[in-house]
């Protein structure tokens, strides 16, 4: 990513032009390539092969792809992508492929308590939101004043919260 002002991952300096588009194309290959190589020994596909386990992959890998459930009409489209291949773990690489390259795995464009929960945690850890911060603006907590603080001084007692600090500061 570019500095912008001294940082990076500025607004500001995200754009999408054809030769990173093709680079994060090459990339989303090599990952998906890479996660099934040898079978599917990292356990990405929870279930046994069947439609049921493909709309569950695409679920739960979805949702963290993208830091936020997958609407219906999305989850049917990559469910369609994944039957393409009648090997599963092929099918899951499809998918992966094509989420991670998808605007929202690139972006941060979730709104309402998804996008609180997003903006804290890259802000707060500079990763991905963990599975209580999923919760909690799944219940509407990140609704409210009170909901934010709770999880705030939740964060910032976790070590995440240091790592991040030191590398705003470097910055």
């Amino acid at each position: 990513e570019d500095f912008v002002h001294g940082f990076t991952n500025q607004a500001e300096g995200q754009s999408l032009s054809p030769l990173l588009a093709e680079a994060y194309a090459k990339a989303a290959e090599r990952v998906a390539r890479a996660a099934f190589r040898g079978g599917d020994s990292r356990k990405l596909i929870p279930c046994e092969p069947t439609p049921e386990c493909r709309a569950r992959f695409v679920r739960e890998f979805g949702r963290r792809a993208f830091r936020r459930p997958l609407e219906p009409r999305e989850s049917a489209r990559y469910e369609t992508l994944f039957a393409r291949e009648s090997d599963l773990t092929k099918g899951a690489e499809l998918v992966i492929q094509a989420m991670l390259q998808s605007p929202h795995f690139l972006f941060h464009t979730q709104t309402g308590g998804y996008g609180v929960a997003n903006r804290l945690s890259y802000f707060l850890w500079d990763t991905m939101p963990d599975e209580t911060l999923f919760r909690a603006a799944t219940r509407g907590d990140l609704d409210t004043a009170q909901g934010i603080e709770k999880q705030v001084r939740r964060m910032l007692d976790d070590d995440r919260a240091k790592d991040a600090l030191d590398e705003f500061l470097a910055q």
